[in-house]
């Protein structure tokens, strides 16, 4: 068969595969994915009902060849010439080529390696004289096109999924765990880890991992930022520089820690701080799996994905700071006023509906006024700060301790019947009593406080009656000599106002 005529008698066989055909690059109505192979006539523009892997492909790489039952080579087109077997009528075949043939007689897809190229065959008639067209292409040529495809895949799936995690709309905490457990499946990593500064971005805070032990949570819950060095994510975040490891267990640092402290055995890993500007935001650390040979090919997407989480981070850190100044004290940083009297509405409505106990406390440091006249204002502050901590560090995660205003406090308990109420205060009342406060002379001063109680349902039912009765047993330890804690005792009574008694005088006219 001649080429010129074998194209004619080609295009017609290929149309049996569903495969059309046309002559010139770029030929008009070409529906599917055309991919061109030159010939001897010209370019022969295969119009493929699917993409293939060609697509892409530099079309002198590409080759098609007639080939008859035992292999001998009929015609061959482009790439096709180059590959020894097909060149001409052969006795000695490649053990590769022979299976190729085999499989396609046999009515099967077939798929070969031979000389450094892919051949792909197809039966074109079953008939007579039966005939196999191989399409050949480049080895080297499609493992790199089938590498950027499969890149491009993989970079398409992260980034969705990951831009539709970080649109999630909510607190900081709830961003983290979504976009940790959104990279975590998508890019197939080993373990994900996400950390935000705190502490004047002095501290990272582990707020969402993925794939790490108990241990190693607990371990690496808090980093260093300023002269850290221990790990990649500290070495980010002191150097504001991406660390890129491409296998853990061979670093003195990831391996005393990434590779201790995986659930899965690790391959390579990447640490890329979180910035904007000269800001600090926080440190993203993805460690792929330890037979994942491409993750190095993966770090620029990474990076894009480090971009981008670095504004919704910042978004988020801005927004749960705005949130933070509405409801907590500016000077101790607990709650306020207006987040009190929130959380004591809420837990007295559970308390009622459940049918449980609600322990509320007022605190009052005192001689506080001593404190300030004779120290002054900073060591008042001080003295307010020490209080709250204390405050802080002595209830439950279930509790509330709050800034009810000056140097009063609240501590409000649910679950917690009077008894149980009282015996807590007066635990936080012994704490703050051991608390040593310097004064300017260098002395130790002493720092007390004095605390009343009240409970649903024992004192009352309703939020304005349980704190005034709180107060009232407040005002009792206070007259009681101080540092002292006093229960309210029954249920509250509110004073009785007195009127005023009318004159007697005679009204004017």
């Amino acid at each position: 068969m001649e080429p010129d005529q074998g194209l004619s008698e080609l295009a017609r066989r290929l149309h049996g595969l569903g495969v059309r055909t046309a002559d010139g690059a770029g030929a008009p109505g070409l529906t599917g994915f055309p991919v061109v192979v030159p010939t001897a006539a010209g370019n022969l523009v295969l119009d493929l009902p699917s993409p293939a892997l060609l697509d892409g492909l530099d079309p002198s790489l590409v080759g098609l060849a007639v080939v008859d039952p035992m292999g001998n080579c009929r015609v061959a087109w482009g790439a096709a010439g180059q590959v020894p077997d097909l060149r001409g009528a052969q006795e000695v075949k490649s053990d590769a080529f022979r299976e190729l043939v085999r499989e396609t007689m046999l009515g099967r897809s077939a798929c070969r390696t031979v000389g450094g190229h892919r051949c792909h065959g197809a039966l074109l008639d079953a008939g007579p004289e039966p005939e196999i067209l191989v399409l050949v292409t480049d080895a080297s040529a499609e493992r790199a096109l089938l590498n950027r495809a499969e890149l491009h895949e993989r970079t398409t799936n992260v980034l969705r999924v990951m831009g539709g995690a970080m649109a999630v709309e909510g607190d900081l905490l709830s961003l983290c765990a979504s976009v940790v457990h959104a990279l975590g499946v998508s890019a197939d990593l080993a373990a994900v880890m996400l950390w935000t500064t705190e502490e004047d971005g002095r501290v990272l805070r582990l707020r969402a991992s993925r794939g790490l032990t108990p241990v190693g949570q607990e371990r690496m819950g808090r980093l260093r930022v300023r002269g850290g060095d221990a790990c990649a994510a500290e070495l980010a975040a002191n150097t504001r520089r991406v660390q890129f490891h491409h296998r853990v267990a061979a670093d003195a640092r990831s391996a005393a820690w990434e590779a201790k402290y995986c659930l899965l055995a690790p391959g390579g890993a990447i640490a890329l701080p979180l910035t904007g500007g000269d800001e600090l935001y926080g440190v993203l650390e993805a460690v792929g799996r330890e037979r994942d040979a491409r993750f190095a090919e993966y770090r620029s997407l990474f990076e894009t994905v480090a971009e981008h989480l670095s504004v919704a981070v910042r978004a988020a850190i801005l927004l749960e700071t705005t949130l933070r100044l509405a409801t907590h004290d500016p000077l101790t940083g607990i709650a306020n006023h207006r987040a009190l009297h929130e959380f004591l509405g809420r837990r007295l409505a559970e308390a009622i509906r459940e049918n449980r106990p609600l322990g509320v406390v007022m605190v009052d440091v005192d001689h506080f006024r001593e404190f300030n006249e004779s120290e002054g204002h900073a060591t008042g502050d001080a003295v307010l700060k020490a209080v709250a901590g204390t405050l802080r560090e002595s209830v439950r995660i279930s509790d509330l301790a709050a800034r009810y205003g000056g140097e009063e406090f609240t501590l409000v308990m649910p679950g917690q019947g009077l008894a149980d109420v009282r015996l807590a205060a007066d635990r936080v009342r012994s704490r703050i009593e051991s608390l040593d406060l310097a004064e300017l002379a260098g002395a130790s001063r002493s720092l007390t406080v004095s605390l009343g109680c009240a409970a649903y349902p024992e004192t009352a039912s309703e939020v304005p009656a349980l704190l005034r009765a709180a107060d009232e047993a407040l005002y009792a330890a206070k007259r009681l000599g101080r540092n002292r804690t006093v229960a309210y005792e029954g249920p509250y009574q509110a004073p009785v106002k007195v009127r005023p008694r009318e004159s007697n005088r005679p009204r004017a006219a």
